[in-house]
């Protein structure tokens, strides 16, 4: 079954609820936690910017009864799986996570500088890029 969908349809995230149940689902997959959370933080243009080990805090573990912070491994190993589903960009890794305009968009202005990709633009992905 194909299901079409217009292609201007969207819906809204409560990014404070999303970055919520980022940090308290522990039960969650650990890719998405990680792209809620980067919804949670997203600017303007989709750049979701971190403090150094934060997603590493954020896609902790309990072991124990105790919180482990995940690897860097973790993360960018979670990263890769995100970026090779189309759900975010290249680039980044622990400082930010930049979500494709595909995915991302809101009608304001345009964000600050992202120090990551030193860039304030968007970006699509575009599924048919992909497929080349």
């Amino acid at each position: 079954m194909n299901m079409a969908y217009p292609e201007r349809q969207f819906g809204m995230v409560v990014q404070r609820y999303a970055g919520s149940v980022a940090r308290q689902g522990h039960t969650l997959s650990l890719d998405a936690r990680l792209l809620l959370t980067a919804m949670a933080r997203a600017n303007n243009t989709g750049h979701a910017i971190f403090n150094k080990g934060e997603l590493r805090e954020i896609l902790s573990k309990r072991l124990d009864g105790r919180l482990k912070p995940a690897s860097r491994s973790t993360v960018y190993a979670t990263l890769k799986k995100l970026r090779d589903a189309g759900l975010v960009l290249p680039g980044g890794g622990e400082t930010c996570v930049w979500l494709p305009r595909d995915l991302w968009e809101r009608k304001l202005d345009r964000g600050g500088m992202c120090p990551a990709h030193h860039t304030w633009e968007s970006q699509r992905i575009g599924w048919d890029e992909r497929a080349a």
